[in-house]
């Protein structure tokens, strides 16, 4: 991950905004994967958390802005929208959060795998880590 999306964040820059508006902040995020991450694989390694069209059901979903909501848009407008082709939207649902926690660590480390092996990475195109520290540490400090 090397971008989180959340109100609920002090360093987002609505955060003050959001905290005056709501009683708390939701479970409505988006995360942008680092440019070696395959959006594809990662979507296809969640087995708890499914993409869907809608992120408005119980359960958690995950959806791919770039060719879901914004698919129609092109790449220019979508740019200035801020809308990356490494962006994912999540909807937390019903599910305890150390499951979901629990999801998206295996399938960051599935990704991790196959960057170790070098599956379907370009180490000419990497742009650091796998998972930015910094804004994990920012996500598990919210959750905990």
């Amino acid at each position: 991950i090397s971008k989180v999306y959340y109100p609920g964040l002090k360093s987002h820059p609505s955060h003050e905004i959001a905290k005056s508006q709501m009683n708390d902040f939701g479970g409505m995020m988006s995360f942008d994967l680092n440019n070696n991450v395959d959006v594809y694989d990662f979507l296809k390694s969640l087995n708890l958390v499914k993409p869907g069209m809608s992120l408005a059901g119980v359960e958690s979903t995950v959806n791919f802005p770039m060719k879901t909501s914004h698919g129609l848009m092109t790449q220019k407008e979508r740019d200035i929208q801020g809308i990356g082709d490494k962006l994912i939207r999540l909807s937390v649902g019903i599910e305890s959060h150390e499951d979901i926690y629990e999801e998206f660590s295996e399938g960051f480390t599935k990704e991790a795998g196959k960057l170790k092996t070098g599956q379907g990475f370009d180490p000419s195109t990497d742009q650091g880590p796998l998972i930015d520290e910094a804004a994990l540490a920012k996500v598990e400090e919210h959750v905990a």
